[in-house]
């Protein structure tokens, strides 16, 4: 990257730079309402269970993380956000 394009800030040379290149940003979406921004949900619990060598329980802690978007409110897991990254990245993909 040359040291500058402009006399404009850092982080806007980076975008200018971008636009040159010919990158392309697609971003994941609400498939509910298209925004893009999302806020991160944990949900924790403890999953308590039996084992043969004891009668007493023992228990789990288990934490989920989910992306909320941050119009809509509906939530992804993981696994859905990256499934969505990956479709986009597969549409893109040079042959």
């Amino acid at each position: 990257m040359p040291d500058c394009l402009c006399r404009v800030p850092c982080a806007v040379q980076v975008i200018l730079w971008g636009i040159l290149m010919d990158d392309i940003l697609e971003f994941f979406v609400c498939d509910a309402c298209s925004n893009k921004d999302f806020n991160l949900v944990y949900n924790f619990c403890l999953r308590f269970h039996g084992v043969n060598f004891s009668d007493d329980l023992i228990y789990d802690k288990i934490v989920e993380e989910r992306y909320q978007c941050s119009a809509c409110k509906k939530t992804f897991t993981k696994k859905e956000v990256e499934e969505a990254m990956s479709k986009i990245r597969r549409k893109h993909k040079r042959h």
